[in-house]
């Protein structure tokens, strides 16, 4: 017999009520595998860059301040940590949005205050091309949003963000995974 892998997704947005998770964690019989939380759109992205940008270097959450979905931790993890643990349920989720480690920081510490085992947290980070703007400038490879022929280039001081969007990860020069 084939091995049955069980997975709940619970929000589709940012913004979806964070009783889909709840109700998925406590009534699925037998547990889930996995639980997957979308979060992003575009627009999304547009207010974690700025939240990120507003409070760089510090360690804040909340409404994305900080550049990641906060809300993920407050009403998602830190309400059902126990009930991963337990039924041993993996979370996926893009709530890290422009700033992964952050969301990696947020679980860990919020298992750890619980006095909980840190969970191994993964975070897919690599993908900032901010820092490159210039030279992908240069290289014609940027080409902002149009709307109606307009193809003016976009300020430098004016662009929030540049990420890569790959399909594949060879060669892995812009994007990596760190575990652990």
């Amino acid at each position: 017999m084939a091995k049955q892998v069980r997975i709940g997704c619970s929000s589709g947005f940012w913004g979806d009520s964070p009783t889909a998770a709840h109700q998925l964690m406590t009534l699925s019989d037998p547990p889930l595998h996995y639980l997957v939380a979308d979060y992003l759109a575009e627009v999304t992205m547009g207010i974690l860059a700025r939240s990120k940008t507003k409070n760089q270097g510090k360690a804040v959450g909340g409404m994305g301040d900080g550049g990641y979905v906060d809300e993920f931790v407050r009403t998602v993890y830190k309400p059902l940590m126990g009930a991963f643990a337990d039924k041993r349920t993996k979370v996926v989720t893009n709530a890290g949005g422009m700033n992964p480690l952050g969301l990696k920081a947020a679980i860990e510490n919020a298992a750890r205050d619980a006095g909980l085992a840190v969970p191994l947290v993964a975070a897919v980070y690599g993908d900032d091309l901010l820092p490159r703007i210039d030279d992908l400038r240069a290289q014609g490879a940027l080409l902002p949003f149009t709307t109606e022929g307009e193809q003016d280039a976009i300020p430098h001081d004016k662009v929030g963000t540049v990420r890569s969007h790959a399909t594949r990860m060879h060669p892995p020069t812009e994007s990596f995974i760190r575990c652990g």
